[in-house]
């Protein structure tokens, strides 16, 4: 058994097909630093990310884990509890031949309401705000404060079928 299938042919981590052709937006559940052989007997280490519902592991190549730096920081540790979409993209191999590779993006975070991101105009006097809510601890929201988005109620609740 070479290496690479000592490391990747088991069904105990992540690859291209288990997408299944599918975005999957996830939760890091846990994360870990995992040490194997390079072909040439090397050690090499890479990070190991746990997600909620899956039962297998997803090794975080250099491309994705400078993603992971970018938008939660350097530190692992801190990726725990962030949310993420997997999705299929073609890649090159060590070889330069073109290859199926897991990719990672940050979740896009809901839009604000139109109102909200336009400054009023300077020069005409500010109608009253309308209320649109009110909070149950007195806070009100309306056109100038509009309350936090909310994220749709099936964004990850599929079955993880990895």
């Amino acid at each position: 058994m070479s290496v690479v299938d000592e490391i990747y042919g088991s069904d105990n981590w992540l690859r291209a097909p288990d997408l299944q052709g599918h975005e999957w937006k996830l939760r890091i559940e846990s994360q870990s630093v995992v040490e194997f052989k390079n072909r040439d007997g090397t050690k090499k280490k890479q990070v190991a990310l746990k997600f909620f519902g899956a039962q297998k592991l997803f090794g975080v190549n250099k491309t994705n884990a400078k993603r992971m730096e970018k938008m939660f920081g350097g530190n692992p540790a801190m990726w725990i509890g962030e949310e993420i979409t997997l999705y299929v993209a073609e890649v090159q191999d060590s070889n330069g031949n073109p290859v199926d590779g897991i990719r990672i993006r940050e979740m896009a975070q809901p839009a604000l309401p139109q109102q909200a991101m336009q400054p009023p105009p300077a020069q005409q006097q500010q109608p009253q705000p309308r209320l649109l809510k009110e909070f149950n601890e007195g806070q009100q929201y309306n056109e100038r404060n509009p309350p936090p988005p909310t994220r749709a109620p099936d964004d990850m609740n599929d079955k993880v079928p990895f």
